[in-house]
C-alpha cells in the first residue's frame, strides 16, 4: 500500500485513531488521536469528537472490531484447500453459534495444516457490521478490512525477528480481557474474558482512578486459571504440548505502574508492553512522541501499518458487506488505460516507420552506390577499347 492509511481501533473503553503516509522508506506518523469512552461519553459521541479534532480522510482505512463481540471456533477440517474450507464452513459452523448461520459473517485462519487444516473461525452478527459500518459512513469513512482488535497487534509482534514462535498477547480492558494465543508464529487462539469488575471505570490517566495492586493481582490470578483452562484442552486438540515463552501486553489496563511485574508473578513467564512506534520502519515525529500512549495507540497503529492481503488476520468486510468496484468508475479506468494503450501503439507504429523509412533509404542508396559501381567499371572497360586510352 502507498499514501495515506488511517487505522482506526474502536473498542469498549476508547476509540483511537493513527494515519500514516506510506513510502518507499516505511511509515511516518502523520497524526494521531484517542478519546475515552466512559460513562459519560458514548461511543458515538467519542466517534464523533475525534472525526472533530482529527481529520479521518485517507486514501485506505482499516477498522476493527471489539473481540467481546466476536465469536471463535477452533475446528478440524478434513482437507487443506482454503476454497473447500470456506464453502464448507458455514455448514461446520450452524451447530456451534446460538443464531442462524445465514444471520451472520464468517472467516478463519489456518492455525496448522497438513492432510487436514486446523483452523481458527472467527464469527460475527450480520447486524453488528451493518451498525458498525453506518456509524462511520456518518462521518465520511469506509474502512476496505475489517479485523478484530488485538489481531493486527499480534500480527505485527510476529513480523519480528525477536518474537518466539509461542507466546500470548493479551489486551487489558476495563471490564475484560482478550487473550491471543499464537502458535508456530500463527494466532492460533483467542478468548474474551469478562470480569464483573475489571482494572477500571475511569481512564487510568487519573490518579483517583488507579486501581489497587490487590485489585491487579486478582484479575491476574483469574485470568491464570482462565489459561489455564482454555490451553489444556487446545494442547490435546492440537496433540503437542503448548507452553508460551512470553507475553506482550496493550490496551488500557497496559498503562498501570507495575503492571509488567504482576503478570510476570502470576503467568511465571516474562511480560513486555507493545509498542509498535519503536518499530525501525516506522517514523514518529520527535515533536509529538511525548504525546504518544501505546497502551491506547497500538491497536490503531497496528491497524494503519497492516497489509490488505498479507498475513493471517481476519476480515469481517465479507458478502453483502464486502466493497464492489463502481461500474462506471471501472468504466473510466478501462477507458483511460485504452487510451494509454492507443498512444503507446502510436508511437510504437512512428518508432517502426521511422524504421522503416531509414532501412528503405538505406537500401536505396546502397543499391545508387552498386549501380554508379557498375557504370564506372562498364565505362572503363569501353575507354580501353579505345586505341587512344590504350
Amino acid at each position: 500500500m502507498s499514501g495515506k492509511i488511517l487505522g482506526i481501533d474502536i473498542n469498549k473503553d476508547f476509540i483511537a485513531a493513527a494515519q500514516i503516509v506510506s513510502g518507499l522508506k516505511g511509515f511516518q506518523i502523520a497524526s494521531f488521536l484517542s478519546v475515552m469512552i466512559d460513562k459519560d461519553n458514548d461511543p458515538a459521541d467519542a466517534l464523533k469528537e475525534l472525526s472533530e479534532k482529527m481529520d479521518l480522510k485517507s486514501g485506505t482505512c482499516i477498522a476493527s472490531l471489539d473481540a467481546g463481540n466476536i465469536s471463535f471456533q477452533n475446528l478440524s477440517m478434513p482437507f487443506k484447500d482454503p476454497k473447500k474450507i470456506k464453502q464448507t464452513l458455514p455448514f461446520e459452523m450452524e451447530t456451534r453459534v446460538p443464531f442462524p448461520v445465514e444471520d451472520i459473517v464468517i472467516d478463519f485462519n489456518i492455525v496448522k495444516s497438513s492432510d487436514q487444516s486446523d483452523i481458527l473461525a472467527a464469527s460475527a452478527k450480520k447486524t453488528l457490521i451493518s451498525e458498525y459500518l453506518e456509524k462511520l459512513k456518518s462521518l465520511g469513512i469506509s474502512p476496505g478490512l475489517i479485523d478484530i482488535r488485538p489481531v493486527p497487534a499480534a500480527l505485527w509482534l510476529l513480523s519480528q525477528a525477536e518474537t518466539p514462535d509461542c507466546g500470548l498477547v493479551i489486551d487489558l480492558g476495563k471490564d475484560s480481557v482478550t487473550i491471543v494465543l499464537f502458535l508456530e508464529r500463527r494466532v492460533a487462539l483467542i478468548r474474551n474474558i469478562r470480569f464483573g469488575n475489571g482494572v477500571g471505570s475511569e481512564s487510568p490517566a487519573k490518579d483517583t482512578a488507579a486501581p489497587s495492586k490487590e485489585k491487579i493481582e486478582t484479575i491476574a490470578k483469574s485470568m491464570r486459571l482462565h489459561l489455564k483452562n482454555t490451553i489444556r484442552p487446545f494442547s490435546l486438540q492440537m496433540k503437542t504440548d503448548i507452553n508460551p515463552v512470553k507475553a506482550f501486553i496493550t490496551g488500557i489496563g497496559a498503562q498501570y505502574a507495575g503492571i509488567t511485574d504482576i503478570l510476570t508473578g502470576q503467568l511465571g513467564i516474562p511480560v513486555e508492553k507493545i509498542d509498535i512506534a519503536k518499530d525501525k520502519g516506522i517514523h514518529l515525529d520527535p515533536d509529538v512522541s511525548a504525546e504518544w500512549n501505546p497502551a491506547l495507540m497500538d491497536g490503531a497503529l497496528s491497524l494503519a501499518v497492516r497489509e490488505m492481503k498479507k498475513g493471517h488476520g481476519f476480515n469481517l468486510r465479507k458478502g453483502e458487506f464486502e466493497i464492489k468496484k463502481n461500474f462506471l468508475k471501472t468504466v473510466k479506468e478501462l477507458r483511460k488505460a485504452g487510451i494509454a494503450v492507443l498512444i503507446i501503439i502510436f508511437f510504437l507504429m512512428i518508432d517502426l516507420g521511422v524504421d522503416y523509412y531509414l532501412v528503405k533509404k538505406d537500401i536505396k542508396q546502397r543499391s545508387n552506390d552498386a549501380r554508379n559501381s557498375s557504370d564506372s567499371r562498364s565505362l572503363t572497360r569501353r575507354m580501353s577499347n579505345i586505341p587512344f586510352f590504350r
